[in-house]
């Protein structure tokens, strides 16, 4: 009877701490019982201006080329381009992230929700829309981003990380942009007529690893940016990949694209030798 009347004691004694706590909770209204914002700090307001002042400035629609794993910190790296192929913007991300943008850029979903496909449905129930994404600047080798919402007739603006911003735009067909500070950062890689008949006949849109990407790939050689779907490389080639050889031709120096347009041209089929999440494939195609 004693344990019965303590446990009686005890529940009754939660309850009215629970309501205490509600009542005198400053986020809560007693008499609604509905989320009150706190009042914002300087530093939120501050933030709140930065990101406005940001949304005001040069943008630069740009595009997923595709996910790859950096090999030596085996971290994934979400590779974003231009509109017109001409420069990358590499960013490191974490797994999670990865996963969200690798499943979106397949045209794939959950069969529960992940983070970001709540995180979206959150905002469509409460009446808002994702506008776009922006990745502003780098501070301290660290990428920021910011979150357009649409909620009726006002806009409202979320200090992000690249990647949880990315996922996003991807789920909700949302579009990405770049800020001037961000375009100026990025690798530039100059298009040759030897890309475009590449493109053209093998379905493969490349870029020479310069000096400069070197130290991101940690390997010379081309990289495939692009597989046109339905060309000879398409289910054979992939994003990501680097050619090192063609035809036991090396691809490992300034001519390297020279070089592939070359083989591309005068044979029926060729033979790549590719790198692949830091393994060594060999891998023919036919070009007839």
């Amino acid at each position: 009877m004693r344990k019965s009347r303590f446990k009686l004691t005890a529940v009754i004694a939660f309850y009215v701490f629970s309501i205490s706590a509600i009542i005198r909770s400053p986020c809560i209204s007693a008499e609604k019982f509905s989320y009150v914002s706190a009042e914002k700090t300087g530093d939120e307001k501050q933030e709140e201006r930065d990101i406005e002042k940001e949304e005001g400035g040069e943008e630069y629609e740009a595009k997923i080329e595709g996910l790859i794993l950096d090999r030596f910190s085996r971290t994934p790296v979400v590779i974003l381009s231009t509109q017109n192929r001409n420069r990358f913007v590499p960013i490191w991300i974490g797994f999670a992230e990865a996963m969200s943008i690798d499943m979106a850029l397949r045209g794939e979903k959950p069969p529960r929700p992940l983070t970001h496909h709540l995180t979206k449905s959150v905002i469509e129930k409460l009446g808002g829309k994702i506008e776009k994404i922006k990745i502003t600047k780098i501070k301290n080798n660290t990428y920021y981003a910011f979150i357009k919402l649409k909620q009726g007739n006002k806009f409202i603006y979320i200090d992000s990380r690249p990647s949880d911003a990315i996922a996003l735009a991807l789920i909700a067909g949302s579009k990405i942009f770049i800020s001037k500070e961000i375009l100026e950062a990025s690798i530039k890689v100059p298009e040759s007529e030897a890309e475009k008949d590449i493109w053209g006949k093998a379905g493969l849109s490349v870029q020479l690893i310069t000096p400069e990407l070197e130290e991101f790939f940690k390997s010379k050689g081309i990289v495939i940016s692009d597989v046109r779907k339905g060309s000879p490389s398409d289910g054979k080639l992939k994003r990501g990949d680097i050619i090192i050889s063609v035809n036991g031709k090396s691809t490992q120096n300034e001519k390297g694209i020279e070089i592939l347009q070359e083989e591309i041209s005068k044979a029926k089929s060729v033979e790549f030798e590719i790198l692949r999440e830091g393994k060594r494939q060999n891998i023919k195609i036919s070009l007839e």
